[in-house]
């Protein structure tokens, strides 16, 4: 086998690259953006929001192709139908999606469609007239039982909660919980056919509250703090038992549990005795399920916000590991993107005050939580975010301080097996989605604009496993000549570019394979990124230059 050698620094894997991510649609032609909002696959059919530069922001709907990609309805002709961003604004019943859309004459109410222009309408004009009944800034649609269960206005009771079956008069008030004034209903969350949320009532504070449907049936479950409200949040489902934050005068804000009884609604641990909170108040929910146990983020006071988990007892109620040493803590509350569990692993976020915010996980142990991969190099952060998974493989969006912007990563959790798919895909990738082995998500390129993308994830193993070379470089760290040992080159020459940790070229070169020598000798000591390009193929690895 013929061997190749170049004058470099380090020792890695090089793996091939392919534009594996394809445009689904140009929406907007021309180079302009569609602006896509908003993900939801129902029954293989991908709905979202799009602005074809005509119509509006509008519902969309799509089945993977150029021809099975349309518009659903022009719901107002007028303008913007569908123009918000928020998370909770699509819901599937029965092969039926659940939205809010706006018209001039209805103002923001709940639609639903089955993906026919006909069969797309409203479902009631709640607040009538012009008024709009719900309001996207509160909204969330949570399918309980068949049911839908929403927040909205009709204009004389303000925001309370009401169900729909998905016609006019099946869609209804279920109870007047604060009559003078808004019970700001939120954290709508089923456990056991129960759905409990958060409501402000007339006896003063938002409280832990719960409902069967009926009105006699919705009550709160426990008045946790009488004077001022508990303001419970980040409620979930953990294997049956409702997990919470909720304050008290006496603990501050700390965890709870609930089983949907006053006297089974508990304390969990004052993780941070006394009246100072160990969970803070942010709009990030940050509490997971992972194999039955409970991981959240909070601090006890001496170990910042770090990573926590609970069996729901004051003993298994621990923290897993104090990823950034100290008071500061490896878990910032403002910047916390993603908990995902896949496998019995829980993947997030983290910054240990090296390496900045990169991937990590844990097994719940702390020697099992530790970063996967410092994917950009240093102290520069990474900002993975958008985790899905797909046959237990993580995808997530992520920034290597080289490729140009934020681009698709996958990962089984081991720091060889977390690769960048397509170095030369489109950037900044969002609503990534899951649907019939694809990957969907709206990205940008020059030529396209931000459009909807997919990634056919059934084949993309075996493509990258079926064209995989290998590149062996000696010594590291160096003074700045090395030996880098090539198989499978199919290029006359290699493309060589080194980047310093902040992203900024400091040289560009090529080599071939008769001769490929360069110089880095002139570089500062320090830490440094050289990319390595065989057409198509393109690698990434750290060097240290002494």
């Amino acid at each position: 086998m013929k061997k190749n050698y170049l004058m470099l620094t380090v020792l890695l894997l090089l793996n091939l690259n392919l534009r594996a991510q394809q445009l689904v649609k140009d929406i907007n032609p021309g180079g302009n953006s569609s602006y896509i909002t908003l993900s939801k696959a129902v029954n293989n059919t991908l709905y979202f929001a799009a602005d074809e530069g005509v119509t509006g922001n509008e519902l969309w709907k799509s089945d993977g192709t150029d021809s099975g990609t349309m518009l659903v309805k022009d719901i107002n002709p007028d303008g913007d139908g569908l123009n918000y961003t928020f998370p909770n604004v699509f819901a599937n019943i029965d092969d039926t999606l659940y939205f809010v859309a706006y018209t001039p004459t209805s103002g923001v109410e709940l639609w639903k469609t089955d993906g026919t222009a006909d069969g797309t309408v409203m479902v009631k004009d709640i607040d009538p007239g012009t008024g709009s009944g719900i309001d996207v800034t509160r909204c969330e649609l949570v399918p309980m039982n068949g049911i839908l269960y929403f927040i909205a206005d009709d204009g004389v009771t303000q925001n309370e909660l009401w169900r729909s079956d998905g016609t006019a008069e099946g869609t209804y008030l279920i109870k007047n919980i604060a009559p003078v004034w808004q019970s700001y209903i939120e954290e709508l969350t089923v456990v056991n056919d129960i759905l409990f949320f958060s409501a402000n009532s007339e006896s003063g504070g938002a409280e832990l509250w719960k409902t069967d449907g009926t009105t006699s049936g919705t009550v709160m479950v426990k008045n946790i703090q009488a004077s001022g409200g508990s303001s419970p949040q980040f409620l979930n489902n953990v294997n049956g038992t409702l997990f919470f934050a909720a304050y008290t005068t006496e603990h501050g804000k700390e965890l709870w549990k609930s089983d949907g009884t006053a006297e089974g609604t508990v304390l969990v641990k004052d993780i941070r005795p006394g009246i100072d909170n160990s969970i803070q108040y942010t709009n990030v929910n940050n509490f997971a399920n992972n194999n039955g146990i409970l991981y959240f983020t909070a601090t006890d006071g001496v170990n910042g916000i770090e990573l926590w988990k609970s069996d729901g007892t004051e003993e298994g109620t621990v923290l897993v590991k104090d990823v950034k040493p100290g008071a500061a803590g490896g878990l910032d509350l403002n910047n916390i993107r993603n908990f995902i569990a896949i496998n019995g692993t829980l993947y997030f976020m983290g910054d240990n005050g090296v390496s900045g915010r990169e991937l990590w996980k844990s097994d719940g142990t702390p020697e099992g939580t530790l970063m996967v991969k410092d994917i950009r190099a240093g102290s520069s952060w990474s900002e993975p975010e958008g985790f899905v998974s797909y046959n237990n493989t993580l995808y997530f969006s992520a920034y290597d301080g080289i490729n140009g912007g934020h681009k698709l990563w996958k990962s089984d959790g081991t720091t060889e097996g977390t690769t960048i798919i397509d170095t030369e895909a489109p950037t900044d990738p969002k609503n990534i989605t899951i649907m019939n082995d694809n990957l969907y998500c709206r990205a940008w390129d020059n030529e396209y604009g931000e459009e909807l993308r997919r990634l056919n994830l059934s084949t993309l193993g075996l493509e990258n496993e079926n064209k995989r070379i290998t590149f062996s470089l000696l010594p590291n760290p160096s003074t700045g000549i090395v030996t880098i040992i090539t198989d499978h080159v199919e290029s006359d020459k290699l493309d060589i570019a080194v980047f310093s940790i902040l992203g900024n070229t400091v040289y560009k070169g090529s080599a071939s394979k008769e001769q490929m020598q360069i110089n880095l000798s002139f570089l500062s000591k320090g830490v440094y990124i050289i990319k390595v390009q065989d057409g198509a193929k393109v690698h990434n690895q750290k060097i240290i230059i002494e």
